[in-house]
Parts: C-alpha cells; sequence; structure tokens
C-alpha cells in the first residue's frame, strides 16, 4: 500500500493548529499504526503526541492515510474533531489484507474519541491501481464541517469491470453529528514504547523557487 506518513493538519476557532500523522510509537514493536497529533498555539512550540484513541492499544489495527478536519466555531477544550483514514483490521495480513475506510470523532478537542467507524466495505488490494510505490487507495481523503456536522471524504474502490477500476470519492449523506450518546474512549494514560524510533524520517527541505531565503549560518538546500 502506497502510505508516505503525510500530516494533516487543521485549525479550531480560537487559532491553534492540530497536526496529525500515522505512528506507531505506541504500539509493542511497531507494529500497527495509530493516528496520533499534536498541537499549537503559535506554530514554533508544540504539545507532546497525543494518541487518536479510536480503538485500543495492542488491537493489531493498522490506521493509515488520514484527514483531520475540526468546526471553525468551536475551540479548546470543546473543540469538534473528525478523522477519517484507512485502516487494515489487522496489521500483520501479509498478501490478504482487507482495506476499509474508517471515521473517529471527539467533542472535547482530542481528550476523548468515539470508537472507530467503519465507512465502506472491504476492499481488495487487487481493486486498486498497482504504482511504484505500491497499491494506491488515493491519498484524497479528508474531513470538512458543513454547521455542526463532519463530512468525512474517502474512496471506494468496487471490483475492476471491463478492464477498468472502478473507484469514486464518496460522503455520508447527512453528516455526523456530535452528541453525547456515543461511547468513549480515552488515550491519557497511554505511554510511547521507551525504545522507540519513527521509522517516519524527516522531511528534507526542499524550495524549488528559491522563495525561502537562507539563514545565515546555514547551508542553501541544493537545487533539485
Amino acid at each position: 500500500m502506497r502510505s508516505l506518513g503525510l500530516p494533516s493538519a487543521a485549525i479550531d476557532g480560537a487559532g491553534t493548529v492540530y497536526v496529525s500523522w500515522p505512528d506507531c510509537r505506541f504500539e509493542s514493536g511497531c507494529n500497527a499504526n495509530d493516528i496520533v497529533f499534536s498541537t499549537s498555539s503559535d506554530g514554533v512550540h508544540w504539545g507532546s503526541v497525543v494518541r487518536v484513541a479510536s480503538d485500543p492499544i495492542g488491537s493489531g489495527v493498522d490506521h493509515f492515510i488520514q484527514g483531520m478536519g475540526i468546526d471553525p466555531k468551536t475551540s479548546g477544550n470543546t473543540a469538534h474533531i473528525g478523522v477519517t483514514y484507512y485502516y487494515y483490521p489487522v496489521s500483520n495480513c501479509g498478501n490478504s489484507c482487507t482495506l476499509y475506510a474508517g471515521y473517529t470523532q471527539s467533542r472535547d478537542g482530542g481528550t476523548t474519541w468515539t470508537a472507530s467507524r467503519q465507512l465502506s466495505a472491504g476492499m481488495q488490494l487487487s481493486w486498486l491501481p498497482s504504482t511504484f510505490s505500491g497499491y494506491m487507495v488515493a491519498d484524497y481523503v479528508a474531513t470538512v464541517f458543513s454547521g455542526p456536522r463532519a463530512f468525512p471524504l474517502y474512496v471506494i474502490a468496487k471490483p475492476p469491470s471491463g478492464g477498468l477500476f472502478q473507484e469514486a470519492v464518496y460522503t455520508e449523506g447527512y453528516g455526523f453529528p456530535f452528541t453525547s450518546q456515543e461511547q468513549i474512549f480515552s488515550s491519557k494514560e497511554d505511554k510511547p514504547i521507551a525504545d522507540f524510533t519513527s521509522y517516519i524520517r524527516p522531511r528534507e527541505f526542499y524550495d524549488q523557487d528559491n522563495d525561502v531565503p537562507v539563514h545565515p549560518g546555514k547551508i542553501a538546500p541544493p537545487d533539485k
């Protein structure tokens, strides 16, 4: 599966920035990814990495390719956050992986989360186009708000027909409200594994148009 570990960013109504990405630091042996996030009020100082608790640690569910959205009329510890993502129910699935689109949301700024919600039927990887870096379900995943409801956007693939792939972008017709009836889960007591080393490396600086001035004492990146 082509999954580059790209971040997804959103801003609440008070200007706090949330950045999320797939990460295995809470899973023993780094054997699955959770969605995690960090927040900043100034873009310079960032909070600790927090796990999105839609599935328990050790569940074996592998989460990746996420899109985060926040209701701009909410903020702080009452911010309404939605995260749409793809997942394997079992991370160690070898050559028989089944892909699903999923969703979770928080009513309290990411302190607690609803249980993972399955959005799509299972997709076989052979239904997806193959690229130089693996099968691609597309990175076109997002969560947007219309009024108080969250609308996940995701791709569903169906079996190819007539030699053509059958993929389209979907959403939920009525969106998801933020009510208090759903069971919620917290990652408050979660601790990263002691010897964690991320497999996601820092991105190389890239400024093709030379728009960013070189600071004194720093080496300019080579032209690409």
